[in-house]
């Protein structure tokens, strides 16, 4: 069983990083970006500490035998990217034909199927994805475009994806907004406005450019980078915060990290 849950968030970075130079193919500034991306995506692909990001990639290579490197990256990312927004309703539903199919086609008992799937609900849709994409590179080249997704997916479509799941955004934020933490009320409006952008992101063809995104002023030592209204007045609260008390959340974290 292919369980890889760090590549879900993992590969959400990486899909942003590949969409946005892959709109620049056909821009004048291609031929001076072309070199740069080139060397960072080889430095990517052979850092052995990236095993998250290298186990799927490879998986839909072997699967759809396709070996070019970027298109089998940037769908593995795809993938991943849309597996990790899932809103819970859509999650379970597309487990549970997940686990159909995969009892039929590998001929394993449901019972076993059925309890990996309820740890792993991601993995399983995940693995049901590249069977189906195995089983369709039998007969024919398989392309591996954005659009195959939602073809393998059929009760998935983009319009549900997007509802589904930033309704659920919201009412996490919600949940959120009762802690009354200083400030989140006013910056909620612009994380929802940002999630659903996002959604729409990974839905489009041309997606936003990342500068679209509404986010907090930039402290760059010795100036700021102002940025969305919604963030105003966070430059003060943050200066504000005694040192003592800052000291003590880094460490704090630090602790968490490590015992992670």
């Amino acid at each position: 069983m292919l369980v890889y849950t760090l590549l879900l968030l993992h590969l959400t970075r990486l899909e942003i990083a590949i969409s946005g130079l892959y709109s620049l193919k056909d821009h004048s500034l291609w031929c001076i970006e072309q070199n740069v991306f080139k060397e960072n995506l080889s430095r990517l692909i052979n850092d052995a500490e990236l095993v998250e990001y290298h186990a799927i990639a490879h998986a839909v290579s072997i699967a759809s035998q396709n070996s070019d490197v970027l298109e089998v990256y940037r769908f593995a990312s795809h993938i991943c990217q849309i597996l990790f927004h899932l809103s819970s309703s859509l999650l379970n539903k597309s487990c549970k034909k997940a686990v159909a199919f995969l009892c039929k086609e590998l001929n394993a008992p449901k019972s076993y199927i059925k309890e990996v799937s309820q740890g792993f609900p991601r993995e399983t849709i995940l693995l049901f994805l590249l069977e189906k994409i195995r089983i369709k590179s039998k007969n024919s080249t398989v392309s591996l475009t954005e659009d195959l997704i939602w073809t393998l997916m059929p009760f998935w479509t983009k319009e549900k994806f997007i509802e589904d799941s930033h309704k659920e955004f919201k009412l996490i934020i919600q949940k959120i907004s009762k802690y009354k933490i200083k400030h989140f009320q006013k910056c909620s409006s612009a994380l929802i406005s940002n999630n659903l952008l996002l959604l729409n992101n990974i839905c489009d063809a041309s997606p936003h450019c990342i500068s679209s995104f509404k986010r907090p002023p930039i402290f760059c030592g010795d100036f700021i980078l102002s940025g969305s209204s919604e963030f105003d007045q966070l430059e003060k609260y943050f200066m504000d915060i005694k040192v003592n008390d800052l000291e003590k959340m880094i460490t704090i974290e630090e602790k968490a990290s490590f015992k992670r």
